[in-house]
């Protein structure tokens, strides 16, 4: 399996040949080693992720680099961080914490995600991510989502 800062280098070099002017990506790479739960990532401008602790606590796993497809001699940097038993990593588009309220006036946003992720840490993870697009349907009373819901969940098991 590919480092994550050379892998997330030379996929950029490659895009920012074929990238439209204007147009860029954002991009989450993580390699996550199951014996010991160390995961190496390397973040082109995505979302931060949100680490909820099993024993307490959320963190927003920080560092980020420029986007991909804008320059390609941009250089991107390898983050790492420990997953124990019981955390839960959650990886989302901006689809998710972009959700305006129903008055339009407020987003759903990154804090009050990490709230509800950290409030249901022992839920299995699909209910997790059901009861969470029905809440937003519920927060900006719309039948369904103006951008994309992608969201994925890892939880270390052992």
């Amino acid at each position: 399996m590919p480092e994550p800062a050379p892998a997330v280098s030379a996929l950029n070099r490659a895009l920012a040949a074929r990238c439209p002017r204007g147009k860029f990506i954002t991009f989450f790479y993580a390699v996550l080693d199951p014996a010991t739960g160390w995961l190496s990532y390397a973040n082109a401008g995505h979302n931060y992720p949100v680490l909820v602790r099993a024993k307490g606590g959320v963190e927003m796993l920080a560092g980020s680099d420029l986007v991909l497809g804008i320059k390609g001699s941009s250089q991107y940097e390898t983050h790492g961080v420990q997953l124990d038993v019981g955390d839960t990593l959650c990886l989302y588009s901006d689809g998710v914490t972009e959700v305006q309220s129903r008055e339009g006036d407020i987003e759903f946003g990154e804090q009050r995600l990490a709230q509800y992720l950290a409030e249901r840490q022992r839920q299995p993870l699909d209910e997790a991510i059901s009861q969470l697009a029905q809440s937003l349907r519920e927060w900006s009373a719309q039948p369904s989502f103006a951008d994309d819901f992608t969201m994925v969940l890892v939880r270390r098991v052992s």
